[in-house]
């Protein structure tokens, strides 16, 4: 073997040496900046998805999945073409969240048939499209399909900072859905599309996260 050769051999070990090293302290600095989702779903074949406010969602299983992720409040889906269900979660730096999602049949009829929306055009005065509002009557009667009216407090509706980087409005306002009353954003682009994130009165961690903006 002539002595080039060999010196070739020795800069190939060393590149694969380096690369080795590389992925080993990759891996060590994701795990100990990240938290651990464990995520199972009743139906095997569902598609499991996570989304965070203002992103768009990332497949990350199906039936069963696993993922690094960064310490925040997360939505996670498991669906079908036939049925779904969502949780909203908390990852926390160096811990393991397990949880098992149990889809449930989506309803065939449109829940926009049995729902009386009070006050919802006044979304359109402060920036929404009319496509755009019929997104969000969507995805609130998603999230309460037996509900029978939908209140916007016109009032209460405020814009809230755009995102510079997206490109992203912001509306806030209150909402009552039947009997209970949240605080809600909305968040829109140029597409029709639109994500709704609801809490409780007074909290700041989303009590449902559905949509995307973008």
């Amino acid at each position: 073997m002539s002595s080039r050769m060999k010196q070739w051999i020795v800069v190939l070990a060393l590149i694969i040496l380096g690369l080795g090293v590389y992925q080993l302290i990759a891996a060590i600095k994701l795990t100990t900046t990240t938290g651990l989702l464990q995520v199972t779903s009743d139906d095997k074949k569902s598609v499991i998805s996570v989304s965070q406010a203002n992103h768009q969602a990332a497949g990350i299983g199906v039936g069963s999945a696993r993922a690094h992720l960064k310490p925040g409040t997360y939505t996670v889906v498991a669906s079908t073409s036939t049925a779904q269900a969502n949780q909203i979660i908390t990852i926390v730096k160096h811990q393991t969240l397990t949880i098992d999602l149990k889809p449930v049949k989506k309803a065939s009829q449109n829940p926009l048939d049995s729902t009386t929306f009070v006050g919802a055009d006044a979304l359109v005065s402060h920036g929404l499209s009319s496509g755009q509002l019929a997104s969000l009557k969507g995805l609130l009667s998603a999230y309460a399909p037996k509900a029978q009216t939908i209140t916007v407090n016109g009032s209460s509706i405020e814009s809230g900072e755009t995102d510079p980087d997206t490109g992203v409005f912001k509306l806030n306002f209150t909402v009552q859905i039947d009997s209970g009353t949240y605080s809600a954003t909305v968040n829109y682009a140029v597409s029709n599309n639109v994500q709704l994130l609801l809490y409780t009165q007074g909290s700041t961690t989303p009590l449902y996260s559905a949509g995307s903006a973008t």
